[in-house]
């Protein structure tokens, strides 16, 4: 899979993953992804988090109904934390983070 390929994938599990939430994201030079979010309240101003070193996580939460996927960048950055998926099902949560795995490898391929 090529890196086009898996954010095309990040791009459709971010589209369907939640009805209230539309997540969308591009790879920028330094392997920076780029995550805007439109949800219920609106746009949200995008948001921008280096991959690599950075760790993965899915968590549950129960407040609302929902899965987490949490990117905490190994590298300084403007946010210690940052949400780059809210999804329904744990399969689409999981889904994500394993291509996050991916396009992180991918950028160190690139280099």
């Amino acid at each position: 899979m090529t890196q086009p390929q898996r954010l095309a994938k990040m791009n459709a599990l971010g589209d369907d993953a939640h009805s209230e939430h539309q997540w969308t994201y591009a790879l920028l030079p330094g392997c920076v992804l780029s995550v805007h979010l439109d949800g219920a309240t609106g746009p949200r101003p995008a948001v921008h988090v280096p991959l690599m070193g950075a760790a993965v996580k899915v968590s549950a939460d129960r407040a609302s109904d929902a899965f987490n996927v949490d990117i905490f960048p190994s590298a300084p950055a403007d946010h210690d934390e940052v949400t780059v998926l809210q999804a329904t099902q744990w399969a689409d949560a999981v889904g994500m983070a394993r291509v996050l795995r991916f396009v992180e490898m991918g950028c160190s391929h690139d280099k």
